[in-house]
């Protein structure tokens, strides 16, 4: 099992660095599973937290804190 980013809230595991670009430019890093991720949409608007957790949620899935988030909704 692997440790994941609990602070940013994140389903990757630790050391993994992301950054966000310019233009819905954004990229992440997991080198203990050796990931590359690197996302591009074209837009002006600003891309918040949410685009990188939801990139990193369809590959490792929820964190423990969005599942029962998800479980109360419902």
């Amino acid at each position: 099992m692997h440790r994941t980013l609990r602070i940013a809230g994140l389903s990757a595991p630790q050391g993994t660095h992301y950054w966000y670009g310019a233009l819905g430019t954004w990229f992440w890093v997991d080198p203990h599973n050796e990931i590359v991720f690197v996302g591009m949409i074209q837009t002006r608007a600003p891309l918040g937290p949410d685009i990188i957790a939801a990139t990193m949620n369809n590959v490792y899935g929820p964190t423990a804190g969005q599942k029962r988030a998800n479980a109360s909704s419902h």
